[in-house]
């Protein structure tokens, strides 16, 4: 039996494979386990402070604000 994660990706995975062939040159970012961290605790706490974020994701404070702007960059995050 497929655990509900799991299908969860595969469904992702498929949504992005078809828009991958309906628009040439779209751009698909790969998030790291550290990016996915980030947005679980920006959609339980968007709040929360910059050092807290980067406590809790166990980076500096720095690489923590480039993952952010990258995030935001890409529209994965729309507002803080």
């Amino acid at each position: 039996m497929k655990s509900r994660g799991f299908s969860r990706y595969l469904w992702i995975r498929q949504e992005l494979l078809r828009k991958k062939r309906n628009y040439s040159g779209i751009f698909l970012m790969t998030l790291t386990k550290a990016d996915r961290e980030i947005i679980k605790l920006m959609q339980e706490d968007a709040t929360i402070t910059l050092a807290a974020l980067s406590e809790r994701v166990g980076l500096s404070q720095s690489s923590t604000q480039r993952r952010l702007q990258k995030l935001r960059d890409e529209k994965v995050i729309l507002h803080r």
